[in-house]
């Protein structure tokens, strides 16, 4: 229940920040055509769409999600692959970003905190093992393609990209053109075509990705409605899709309301709600992840139901080491993540293992006083 909360949390946070992006991207795009709409408008009206498309049928959205991401990775592998066709850069084509010099150089804990963040997302295909066929085979495997997606794809465009403008320069660079980066280099080397396709896709993506977060909350809430943690309703399916329809529409409201209360108290997405939220999390999602790992050897300490040394205790007791080493690094490195100092921003960590400990306290009561459904919480996913 503690990690529940926390997932909640964390994926409550890294939505809205998102949309704070995706109505910024959106505003950016369409203001040139004349619709200059305030970045909410956009968030709001990305929302009921991505309400609308959560309604469906897992297969619905994920088709959805699969076409806009692959048409991202498309334009980007055309940016990429030109970028080595005309010889890379000012310094040519060389592996200075891979040298030990490079790689361990000043810096690498902070590199790392950026790195953690590009991950998040990987473990939600556990969340949907009941709506696809052999999940013992399915999970498993979209979870390892979509870690070695990430590594792979990002290490070779981040390397290319940094040869268009020259390893000696693309620090100075970055700095200089922030969210235009990759733009003018698509510009610089395909032409300005190039550059509005990205945007475009930017946005699509975008939506593919606040989509993604919403049917995973949305499972969320149906799990703890389905085992009474929470209103019964929430735990009811659509007859004719199949999903949990009741959830999407009390996520949605809640959404919109954070939206509303940004855009009320006249914050910037892009430097305040879109950093401060993913800040946020990056740390619930580090907290429960290493959670986890203590589960997994918790769970498999009595009965290894079959699985190995490795897979029982080894790996997670290795991935808890590393993920606790990563959420040091993230809290230590706060400030430049969230691109703020405060009060709020300080807070985070401490509100994570609050709403960490309401749900422990939440748990405890339920099974003072209702023991039997205490027994039975998370029985329906070991059938």
């Amino acid at each position: 229940m503690g990690g529940a909360f926390i997932a909640l949390l964390t994926y409550s946070s890294v939505q809205i920040a998102v949309y704070a992006l995706l109505g910024f991207s959106t505003q950016s795009m369409m203001a040139p055509f004349g619709l200059d709409l305030p970045w909410y408008v956009w968030a709001l009206g990305f929302l009921a769409l991505v309400h609308l498309a959560g309604q469906r049928n897992i297969a619905f959205s994920g088709t959805i999600l699969g076409v806009c991401m692959v048409a991202e990775i498309i334009i980007l592998l055309v940016l990429n692959i030109a970028i080595l066709i005309v010889g890379g850069g000012p310094e040519g084509i060389n592996f200075t970003s891979f040298e030990p010099s490079t790689v361990f150089s000043a810096g690498l804990g902070v590199t790392l905190v950026f790195v953690v963040g590009s991950f998040i997302g990987f473990e939600a295909t556990a969340i949907f093992a009941e709506e696809v066929d052999r999940p013992e085979i399915t999970i498993p495997r979209a979870t390892y393609i979509s870690i070695v997606l990430i590594a792979v794809f990002y290490a070779f465009s981040t390397w290319t990209i940094g040869l268009h403008f020259g390893p000696s320069n693309v620090q100075a660079a970055a700095n200089n053109l922030l969210g235009a980066f990759y733009f003018d280099a698509a510009t610089n080397v395909l032409g300005a075509w190039s550059a509005t396709t990205m945007n475009l896709l930017l946005v699509t993506s975008l939506f593919a990705c606040v989509l993604s977060f919403h049917n995973t909350l949305n499972r969320y809430f149906f799990a703890l409605g389905r085992e009474g943690l929470a209103a019964r309703a929430l735990g009811k399916v659509h007859a004719l899709h199949g999903s949990p329809y009741v959830a999407g529409v009390l996520q949605s409201v809640s959404a919109a309301t954070v939206i509303i209360a940004f855009a009320v108290a006249g914050q910037d997405p892009f430097t305040v709600v879109f950093p401060y939220m993913s800040a946020l999390t990056v740390i619930g999602i580090l907290t429960v992840q290493a959670v986890v790992c203590i589960a997994v050897i918790l769970y498999f300490r009595k009965d290894s139901h079959g699985h190995g040394l490795w897979q029982t205790l080894i790996a997670p007791a290795v991935a808890f080491v590393g993920l606790v080493g990563a959420l040091g690094l993230v809290i230590s490195n706060l400030e430049l993540l969230a691109g703020a100092s405060n009060i709020v921003v300080d807070s985070f960590p401490i509100i994570v293992a609050l709403v960490g400990l309401g749900g422990v306290i939440f748990a405890i009561r339920i099974k003072g006083a209702d023991p039997v459904r205490y027994a039975a919480l998370g029985k329906v996913f070991e059938a």
